[in-house]
């Protein structure tokens, strides 16, 4: 290895679900293939979130004294809960000369909201919509989608197939589904297909209530159609490549179903997060159906059946939805970071 030892201090936990840790685990291989060591830290992490850090052949512990680089991916709870305390350790690993790269949240509560309390060095907001930088500041910007860190395995696709019918059907709703969509988003998708032609395909992350998991298990078992549950599992590049269509629930993974060019449905879990969506949707790469408590399982239902239908609609969102990630977001960023 290199020199330059990456700190990269993420969460995964029941709450924040698994987005933001598999971003900085793609982040951290990217990194290790080109020679740089990174070490996990924080205490915010599920037992299924560190066993996915030790097999994937990280560690997990404190910064140490050859670390030159540190990367921020947090969530909004961790600013609410933590933010002067986090404020004060950026201040001292600049003070100990390490350069800081922050991966910064959407909506109200963002490092961006704080800019005056705290400095940092690099500043990377992959989302659709991120245009504004702060004006005269020392820190670099990196905004946007061309930023976006993406595994390899969604890199370099073959186009997309769009059939005419709908075989299969991807639902996912994060790693945790804190706000059990994933309840909804199958039982509409049984209401849009009651004949049961499609394969209905459902994510449940490793970290979803037991309750949840058993409800889904039984609403699989109740049925006549086919549903197959895949549990645990880190890579969902397969099922999105053969999917017609995707029904999903959480951030992160619409980046990924984008760069599969997978026509995607989305639920917003919250209103903030729907701002955040409806941006997504005016490049025309997804279908944002509504938020999750005010949204009907009938509502959902007919936004996947007229999706179904609609061959000519699906291949426009698929068309769109490769536009936007082109794969090349991490060299990028190692560009600019200059290793």
């Amino acid at each position: 290895m290199k020199s330059v030892k990456l700190y990269i201090r993420t969460v995964a936990d029941a709450v924040s679900g698994m987005g933001h840790l598999s971003r900085m685990l793609t982040f951290a291989k990217y990194f290790r293939a080109a020679g740089y060591e990174s070490v996990f830290g924080g205490d915010r992490y599920s037992p299924s979130a560190l066993e996915n850090i030790t097999s994937m052949g990280f560690k997990s512990g404190e910064a140490s004294s050859n670390c030159t680089i540190v990367v921020y991916d947090l969530v909004d709870t961790v600013w609410r809960e933590q933010k002067n305390a986090l404020f004060r350790e950026i201040e001292q690993h600049r003070n100990l000369g390490r350069a800081v790269v922050f991966f910064d949240g959407r909506g109200e509560i963002s490092y961006r909201k704080c800019y005056d309390a705290v400095k940092v060095d690099y500043l990377v907001a992959p989302y659709v919509g991120e245009l504004k930088t702060i004006p005269l500041s020392s820190t670099k910007f990196l905004l946007g989608p061309d930023y976006f860190p993406l595994a390899e395995n969604f890199v370099c696709n073959p186009q997309k197939e769009i059939r005419e019918s709908t075989r299969r059907i991807l639902l996912t709703a994060g790693g945790s589904d804190p706000y059990n969509a994933s309840r909804m988003l199958l039982n509409a998708t049984l209401i849009a297909d009651p004949q049961g032609s499609a394969e209905i395909n459902v994510v449940i992350g490793s970290m979803f209530s037991e309750r949840l998991r058993q409800e889904l298990h039984r609403v699989a078992g109740d049925t006549s159609h086919r549903v197959l549950l895949h549990e645990c599992i880190t890579d969902l590049s397969d099922l999105m490549a053969v999917a017609d269509l995707c029904v999903c629930a959480n951030g992160l993974t619409k980046y990924e179903l984008a760069a599969m060019g997978v026509p995607t449905i989305v639920v917003s879990i919250n209103e903030q997060n729907h701002e955040i969506n409806q941006e997504f949707s005016k490049s025309g790469a997804v279908i944002v159906a509504g938020i999750l408590d005010a949204l009907s399982v009938n509502a959902l239902a007919a936004t996947i059946v007229e999706l179904m239908n609609d061959r000519g609609k699906r291949l426009l969102l698929s068309q769109a939805a490769r536009q936007l990630i082109d794969g090349n977001g991490l060299s990028r960023i190692r560009t600019v970071i200059g290793l």
